[in-house]
């Protein structure tokens, strides 16, 4: 799936640009800063943005909804690789996708409005898991910010570090309730 996500999602990025845009895909490569600055930036943007949703997922509003993801991320047993991997693919893919084609046409808010509802994180009918899905809108946001201050590259790595802080924390906290049920089940 994330393979998928890192070759198909900007395949149909430069379908919609060259179709519905006057400009080429390569503008979206536009660099207002050395790339590797935009990676700096963006690792230090995603390690605190990933922190901040992993925060807001544990909070006592958020929690008893995020732990229905955390049981999603823990059943998938995944490697130290396999999260490396998924986080680089969505990052990248996403990226390109929702800021490179997606931004140009709906603006930053919309866009980053979007990503959040595909994602599941808007539901009028839960108020928890909305409280989340707004405080990622927001988080989003700053992503296509990101993207028109420095470039695709900052936005993309940001993204990747915020998908590889929560999957490590998610897959961290099920390997422990696992540990945590054996010990209590060892006691009997």
């Amino acid at each position: 799936m994330a393979l998928i996500t890192l070759i198909v999602f900007p395949l149909v990025g430069i379908v919609a640009l060259y179709f519905f845009n006057d400009h080429n895909f390569q503008i979206v490569f536009r660099s207002y800063i050395p790339i590797w600055e935009q990676l700096v930036i963006g690792l230090m943007v995603g390690i605190i943005a990933g922190l901040l949703a992993w925060y807001i997922s544990e909070s006592k509003w958020v929690s008893p909804k995020s732990s229905k993801y955390l049981g999603l991320i823990g059943q998938l047993n995944l490697s130290h690789l396999d999260i490396i991997i998924i986080s680089l693919c969505a990052g990248i893919g996403e990226e390109l996708l929702f800021r490179g084609a997606i931004q140009p046409f709906l603006g930053i808010w919309t866009t980053a409005f979007f990503f959040v509802i595909i994602h599941g994180y808007i539901d009028p009918r839960d108020w928890r898991i909305s409280i989340y899905g707004l405080s990622m809108t927001l988080l989003i946001a700053f992503l296509g910010f990101m993207t028109d201050e420095y470039g695709i590259w900052s936005a993309a790595i940001a993204h990747a570090m915020i998908d590889f802080v929560l999957l490590e924390l998610m897959n961290r906290k099920w390997k422990n309730r696992k540990i945590e049920l054996l010990n209590f089940s060892n006691r009997f």
